[in-house]
């Protein structure tokens, strides 16, 4: 057994079968022997060709490893091969050892013994011997299958390292830049903070230019005034010598008692209702207003704007601010032409005279102002409500003047007698915003209770209340054909209101944000929201498919728009921002 296992260790051979058929093909030599049987020969490789065949194994060997080696590393299946049984075995021996007398003989015996029923050496496992040439050659395949997987794991182990290295230098890289950007960040607030030092230092110098510039605009205007009376009192004069020198005045002059008389101031009539209206028969206006941009900026004050007015007749709106000054200026070019600080509180409501010479002004102190262009002063003050004043509002006529205000009233003022003539009562909540229906007797105001009122001021009668608002009214105004209303609430809800049909014509969803103020144009067709969101919207009350528009230049709320309806050529508005400024 022993000798058997050495020589097929180390010379291994292929499997010699027997041929079952005489001349069976691939036999080279025959023989007889004493049975009368024939054997074919199979030829044996000799040792040359056993290295030239592991040469070329060697050669596919390394081929299949480089293979391996570049594809991803996978199992590799183990074939189990079935030990060479010992007839076999002998007959392979006895070929190789050239002992043909002996195998023959072999043959002859194994094949008797075959043919009269004994054991097959197929079916003994005691004639099973173990091939230790092969299970050497599948260990040695094992092993280099196992070198092959450690070279991939230290090639990954490399990579892997590598990309270790690569992510700590990066670490590093990102940290110094994190570094240099904390260095560069501390460095920036404290420049900041050198800023905000020294705009500080600069902030009373530059208050103070200013109220250097109100007041010599106010000294400027005071002697335009004064002027403007000297050269009459010079006219006069020049009238008087022409006069003396013709010899048109007496020779004897006669002495003139002056007689004070008090005049007795009385209440102005109410007009008529059947006035005309130019607006009635609506403007063609060849403008779009939604085509319209920014044209002027202008920063007005130092808080929030709240309202804004156009004059009727000269190119001036008039300003009011949370800082407690009305303002007028000149609308082509921002010049600042009038202002006063005289109240002790916000000042939010603001509006002309048709007749052009008075402005009115409501403020937080609970008062409502009257001031008069050319003599620069106060007029009156109105001291009969007990909050503050949200809104006035001038009738057409220019005789009569509306403030409405936080104690829940409407009042309406006769400037000739300069009383209140009656109080509006009715609302629940504050009244935020009146407006005079144009060329009528009628009086509109919205509410923080969700109503809209038409009220009769000559005997403080409330006709009709518009319901439909879900929050608070903020603003509202007639269309200048006088036969709508238009109202805007806290939700950026528009309602359009018939006055006739007392009932809602369209609604706009102009929200979240809320409506602070509408206003609409001279043709009756195009209105604009001064929205809380930093934009003016567009609406269209006759073609619905456009939409709504957007105005965006504000740098925070919208507090206020105003269409010119004696031109028709811009809008104006105010904001926030404390900045008021005209689109065309």
């Amino acid at each position: 057994v022993i000798i058997f296992s050495l020589s097929s260790f180390l010379f291994p051979l292929p499997v010699f079968e027997m041929a079952t058929e005489f001349g069976a093909g691939g036999a080279t030599e025959a023989g007889d022997d004493d049975t009368g049987y024939e054997y074919g020969a199979v030829d044996v490789p000799s040792d040359d060709e056993d290295e030239q065949e592991e040469t070329l194994d060697n050669a596919l060997r390394n081929i299949q490893l480089q293979k391996e080696r570049e594809a991803p590393p996978q199992v590799k299946p183990v074939i189990s091969r079935q030990p060479e049984v010992i007839d076999d075995f002998i007959r392979n021996f006895l070929v190789k050892a050239g002992l043909r007398r002996t195998l023959e003989a072999f043959e002859a015996e194994w094949y008797e013994r075959s043919i009269s029923g004994g054991p097959k050496s197929g079916n003994l496992d005691s004639t099973l011997v173990p091939d230790l040439y092969l299970q050497n050659v599948r260990l040695e395949e094992q092993a280099e299958t196992l070198r092959t997987e450690l070279l991939k794991t230290k090639e990954l182990a490399e990579n892997t390292k590598t990309a270790w290295e690569k992510l700590k230098k990066e670490k590093n890289y990102h940290k110094m830049s994190h570094n240099r950007v904390v260095q560069e960040k501390d460095r920036l607030i404290k420049e900041v903070k050198r800023l905000q030092a020294q705009c500080a230092k600069y902030d009373p110098i530059v208050e103070e230019m200013r109220h250097k510039y109100e007041a010599s605009m106010k000294e400027k205007m005071l002697l335009r005034l004064d002027r403007d009376k000297l050269l009459v009192r010079l006219t006069t004069l020049e009238n008087t010598v022409k006069e003396l020198e013709a010899g048109k005045q007496d020779s004897q002059p006669t002495a003139k008692k002056e007689v004070a008389i008090k005049k007795v101031q009385l209440d102005s009539p109410w007009p008529s209702d059947d006035r005309p209206n130019p607006f009635a028969n609506g403007f063609k206006d060849s403008a779009n207003p939604t085509l319209w941009t920014a044209k002027q900026f202008y920063k007005g004050h130092a808080m929030s704007i709240p309202n804004i007015a156009l004059h009727s007749k000269l190119p001036m709106c008039g300003t009011v601010s949370d800082d407690r000054c009305w303002k007028i200026w000149n609308v082509n070019n921002g010049e600042l032409v009038m202002s006063s600080d005289q109240h002790r509180d916000w000042v939010a409501g603001v509006d002309f005279n048709p007749r052009g010479t008075q402005l009115a002004t409501g403020s937080g102190d609970h008062t409502v102002k009257v001031w008069d262009f050319h003599k620069a002063e106060c007029l009156a003050t109105f001291k009969e409500h007990t909050q503050g004043v949200w809104c006035v509002a001038y009738h057409d006529s220019g005789s009569f003047l509306a403030s409405c205000s936080m104690d829940h009233t409407t009042r309406i003022w006769d400037l000739n007698s300069m009383r209140c003539r009656g109080v509006l009562r009715g609302h629940v909540d504050s009244v935020n915003a009146i407006a005079f229906q144009p060329f009528t007797n009628a009086l509109a105001s919205c509410s923080g209770d969700k109503t809209v009122s038409l009220w009769d001021p000559r005997t403080a009668y409330c006709s009709h209340t518009f319901y439909g608002h879900a929050n608070a009214c903020n603003s509202l105004c007639f269309t200048p054909k006088a036969d709508t209303i238009i109202s805007t609430d806290a939700d950026g809800k528009v309602m359009v209101w018939d006055i006739r049909t007392v009932r809602a014509l369209k609604t706009f969803e102009c929200g979240p944000y809320p409506a602070n103020g509408v206003s609409v144009d001279r043709t009756s067709t195009h209105v604009a929201v001064a929205s809380d969101d930093a934009s003016i919207k567009l609406l269209n009350l006759v073609e619905d498919k456009e939409g709504i528009r957007l105005l965006r230049g504000h740098e925070d709320a919208v507090l206020q728009v105003r269409f010119d309806l004696s031109g028709g050529a811009f809008l104006a508005s105010c904001g926030a921002d404390a900045t008021w400024r005209t689109w065309s």
